[in-house]
């Protein structure tokens, strides 16, 4: 973070200050264990957070994530694209339902992590966009 704060800030502040600017939402993708940049990423100005899945040595809970942005700021949910190829379709909807009570603590998008994996049945992916819209 001290690293992040001296060399990254303040470009990353001009530049979503110039896309706000230019009449566009300022959306970024955060990637790794974000939680100790949650302070620096709410001085940055951006409008919204994309994060990817949990993976690696890290684990991000868009509950803890949303409690700690700014209230101003939208969180874009994670739930796990590998997930959402194998199933079955009742995991994929608690995925969703504990991804949702984030939405107590500010805005909130329901998401997966990353890009959706070839071969996914289009039955996961329905059964994940009923889930969503029943929040």
């Amino acid at each position: 973070p001290t690293c992040f704060r001296s060399a990254f800030l303040r470009p990353k502040q001009r530049f979503y200050r110039q896309v706000r600017d230019a009449g566009l939402l300022g959306i970024g993708y955060f990637l790794g264990g974000i939680l100790p940049y949650i302070d620096l990423i709410n001085e940055i100005g951006v409008d919204g957070v994309l994060i990817e899945e949990s993976k690696k040595t890290f684990r991000l809970d868009p509950i803890t994530i949303r409690q700690r942005l700014d209230p101003a700021v939208v969180l874009f949910g994670n739930v796990d694209s590998y997930l959402l190829l194998t199933g079955p379709e009742s995991a994929i909807r608690d995925a969703v339902a504990r991804q949702a009570e984030a939405q107590a603590y500010g805005p909130f998008v329901h998401a997966n992590g990353s890009p959706i994996c070839p071969g996914t049945p289009p039955a996961h992916l329905e059964a994940f966009l009923e889930a969503t819209r029943s929040y």
